[in-house]
């Protein structure tokens, strides 16, 4: 999600004042692990609702924001079993 050296200089930044390095370097870690439990979602995914409408970015703001030319990486918690 998220390179490993730009986490840890943005918390450098923020807490390098407050904190020693090999605590940023800790907690850089355990967010990174935070990943295995998340999983990156493709935009026609199917489970990403139902509704009736000819365009789905009449009701939904993402898919007009995508329509619009923005992009976008979802990602959804992974449940263990669940393909």
């Amino acid at each position: 999600m998220i390179p490993r050296n730009e986490l840890a200089k943005l918390l450098q930044n923020r807490l390098g004042d407050r904190l020693a390095r090999d605590e940023i370097q800790r907690i850089s870690a355990d967010v990174l692990a935070l990943e295995q439990d998340w999983e990156e979602v493709d935009i026609p995914f199917s489970d990403m609702g139902y509704s009736l409408s000819v365009s789905c970015s009449d009701i939904c703001w993402l898919a007009h924001q995508v329509e619009r030319g923005g992009v976008f990486k979802i990602l959804r918690k992974k449940i263990p079993g669940i393909a």
